[in-house]
Order: C-alpha cells, then sequence, then structure tokens
C-alpha cells in the first residue's frame, strides 16, 4: 500500500512540475511576442520621382472657374521596396479630367483647385497602367495632395499617393491659370 501511495505521489508530482514549466513556456512566449513590438507597416510597391505638367483649357480665372485639365509627365528612378515590381523602372504619364477652382484669384491664382484625372502610366517595357487621380492645391501656401488608385495593368489596386509642390504659371494673376507644375520627391504605390 506504501508503495502503490508513493508512486502515485510521484506522478502527482511529476504533472504538477509539468504543468508549472508549461505554464512558465506559455508565460515566456507571450513576453517574447510583447517585447517584440508593434508589427510594422506594409512595404509599398513601388516609390517613383515624378513631374508632371498640366495645361488647362480654357484658363481657370474669376469669371470661368471650370475646366479641362491635360498633364504629361514621367516617372523616374523607380524603387520596389518589396521586390515585386523591380520590373517597373521608369513610366511616361498621360491624363486629362476636369478642374475646378475656387477661392480668390487675386495673388493666389486661384487660391483652391481641384483637378479629378484618368489617364495612364506607359511603362518602360510596354506595360501600361490606367489610374484615377484626385489632386487637390492650396496654391496660397504651394502645398497639395495626390490621391488615386490603379484601376488596370501592373499593381492593379494599389492606391497612390504623394505631397507634391506646386506653382501655376507666373502670368496667373492677370492671364488666368493656363498651366500648374508639380515636380514630386516622392510618388508612392502601395
Amino acid at each position: 500500500m506504501i508503495a502503490v501511495t508513493t508512486r502515485h505521489a510521484m506522478r502527482s508530482r511529476r504533472t504538477a512540475h509539468s504543468t508549472v514549466a508549461l505554464a512558465g513556456a506559455v508565460a515566456l512566449a507571450g513576453a517574447a511576442l510583447l517585447s517584440a513590438g508593434p508589427a510594422q507597416a506594409a512595404v509599398g510597391d513601388l516609390t517613383c520621382t515624378a513631374s508632371a505638367t498640366g495645361t488647362f483649357t480654357p484658363p481657370l480665372s474669376p469669371s470661368n472657374t471650370t475646366s479641362t485639365a491635360n498633364a504629361t509627365g514621367t516617372l523616374t528612378n523607380c524603387v520596389s521596396a518589396n521586390g515585386n515590381f523591380s520590373h517597373l523602372q521608369s513610366a511616361t504619364v498621360e491624363a486629362s479630367g476636369p478642374a475646378t477652382a475656387s477661392g480668390p484669384f487675386a495673388l493666389q491664382c486661384p487660391a483652391l483647385l481641384t483637378l479629378n484625372l484618368k489617364g495612364t502610366f506607359t511603362w518602360q517595357n510596354g506595360h501600361k497602367s490606367k489610374f484615377t487621380l484626385t489632386l487637390n492645391t492650396d496654391i496660397t501656401n504651394g502645398t497639395a495632395t495626390l490621391t488615386g488608385t490603379i484601376t488596370s495593368g501592373p499593381m492593379k489596386g494599389d492606391t497612390i499617393s504623394a505631397a507634391p509642390t506646386v506653382s501655376p504659371n507666373a502670368d496667373c494673376a492677370t492671364a488666368g491659370l493656363k498651366s500648374l507644375t508639380a515636380p514630386v520627391t516622392a510618388l508612392n504605390f502601395a
């Protein structure tokens, strides 16, 4: 009887030690996960240097606050941080769509501008990505936001974003907004 009781007590102690060891392992794993810090954001598909010029027909002015914009540009020095689109290195850009101006024209010419563009990136390898873009500018402080989506071709479904600096034609205050240049140091596709 003593031998049976001793074996049972030893089994109980082993089970208790196993349970404590398992609990310790779970606690250590949890601590390791917590100390790893927050998850990093996903790496984007492509980042390019861009430059574009838009022309407005007719020019935007206090008496004409809607127009059609036609834009052309280039993408260069494209880098795919995640490696998924390393074959896309440069592109030409063509886009067009409606433009709307608001706010005072005196000195700011116009203060606020919105362009809704549809266009195509033609990559150096001949592939084409269609896109939609919206450019909102506040010419009074030279800032703009550019957001959009790739609708077909390479990177379909990716979002496009940038914060370009915009410059209107020099005689905008007297001749109306005829053109807008927008160099972009980082056009992002993600």
